[in-house]
């Protein structure tokens, strides 16, 4: 049955019977469907649109246009999933059927917002990302009736109403996101509120303590060099006192630590038994059972071996990612979230034809980039090992790149029940090698 569906948050989509009609309506009257449809509780009078629309001086002429507008939208929408007529006429009034259904966006995100408990949002945060999925741009973005002031300054009073609700909202994950140490996701939010109002303080501040919670000193202090930059050439004002003394505070610290660092640290003590994931063999082992699992196919094979390449930061990782998307349906690599495609996007651009319209946020310091490059691709793997089982091959491990190894440690590490498994080969006296025998105890069967 043919259902009528109304986007208005970012660029305007009007889908009638799952066919996008926006190219078959003129822009007036796609601007009084929007009207209608949001003002959906209130029945307006002919002369009133006519007047709304068009220029009043002429009314004869406006109630013409108002006529062939209203056929025009009639001829298109015609009846709902109930066989009810979407947009009520008659000779002196009009409206939207108020026993109709039809989707907004908007009342969507309005009814997921109605129901959050302010007071205890922390529970809500599943509502807040979806809500937050839903604001894909501001309010009827870019749209605009020429000579309809009326129209022009009730959408521009709905864009501001509604970044307010959005604004609000992204203070919201920002917290929930810190408090549950979701760092980057909490970052990303925080940039986003600094595009939208760049002269807030408070946002710099609160990237600031982030970036010192994840150990990236230098991140943090180039944050406050960007809120000085900003508020000189836009206010001519300096920043305030406290956020001085937490520069001067970061400064004197001539600490430089990282959580790969920590990560090293946690290992030393331990020897990860996670014998069943890893097995190293010898080169001719390793060709045999590359092919036996070949015929058998009963699991995922990737085969991703190393090349004499130590200056290339990241190939085989890159080369991982790739072999992984070209593996799995594209409607499965759907499921991992934008926020981590971004991030893998700085290694892998073949992450493109999964979604051609994730691009890379900003610049990063080294530190940071690499902590998301690896969040991404771990978040990557644990989710397609839950869709199949994988066994990864790699051959002449000793060539590995040094971000890669790290990858690597940290991904065990972290992950240590995650039923991924590792078959290697390579010099068994290389300094790689030997380490991860240091931390993993592997299946060696190569004595």
């Amino acid at each position: 049955m043919a259902k009528l569906e109304i986007y208005m948050l970012g660029n305007l989509k009007i889908i009638w019977d799952n066919k996008p009609i926006l190219e078959k309506l003129s822009n007036k009257a796609a601007g009084i469907l929007c009207y209608l449809a949001a003002n959906r509780e209130k029945k307006f009078s002919r002369d009133k649109l006519a007047a709304y629309f068009w220029d009043s001086s002429n009314i004869d002429s406006a109630r013409y246009n108002l006529r062939y507008n209203l056929w025009t939208l009639r001829k298109i929408i015609k009846k709902d999933e109930n066989g009810e007529e979407i947009i009520l006429t008659n000779k002196d009034t009009c409206r939207i059927n108020p026993k109709t259904k039809f989707y907004l966006d908007i009342f969507e995100m309005n009814d997921i917002l109605k129901d959050i408990d302010e007071k205890n949002f922390k529970k809500h945060k599943n509502d807040l990302e979806k809500v937050k999925k839903l604001y894909v741009g501001e309010f009827l973005e870019e749209f605009y009736l020429k000579k309809c002031i009326e129209f022009n300054d009730w959408t521009f009073y709905e864009r501001e109403k509604t970044q307010r609700k959005y604004i609000d909202l992204l203070h919201k994950l920002s917290y929930l996101y810190e408090a549950d140490d979701e760092c980057h996701r909490a970052i990303d939010i925080l940039e986003e509120m600094i595009m939208i109002n760049p002269l807030k303080e408070e946002l710099y501040v609160q990237l600031i303590k982030i970036y010192i919670k994840l150990g990236d000193r230098n991140a943090a202090l180039n944050q406050y060099e960007r809120c000085c930059t900003i508020l000189r050439e836009e206010l001519n004002i300096g920043p305030m006192e406290s956020t001085k003394k937490l520069y001067e505070k970061i400064k004197k610290s001539n600490t430089e630590f990282n959580q790969f660092n920590n990560l090293e640290e946690k290992m030393n003590p331990y020897k990860i038994d996670i014998n069943f994931q890893i097995a190293l063999y010898s080169k001719e082992q390793f060709k045999g059972i590359r092919a036996g699992l070949c015929k058998t196919r009963e699991k995922m094979m990737i085969n991703n071996p190393c090349y004499p390449l130590n200056n290339v930061a990241y190939y085989w990782m890159s080369n991982l990612v790739e072999k992984l998307i070209f593996s799995f349906h594209k409607e499965d690599l759907k499921k991992l979230e934008t926020y981590y495609w971004q991030d893998i996007l700085r290694i892998q651009s073949r992450v493109l034809s999964v979604d051609e319209s994730v691009t890379i946020n900003g610049s990063l310091s080294i530190k940071t980039e690499k902590t998301r490059i690896f969040n991404g691709v771990e978040q990557l793997i644990n989710m397609l090992v839950k869709i199949e089982n994988i066994i990864i091959m790699i051959e002449d491990f000793h060539y590995i790149d040094g971000e890669s190894f790290e990858f690597l440690k940290y991904y065990l590490f972290k992950n240590q029940n995650v039923p991924i498994e590792l078959i290697i080969c390579g010099d068994i006296k290389n300094k790689k090698m030997n380490e991860l025998k240091k931390y993993m105890n592997l299946i060696d069967s190569c004595k």
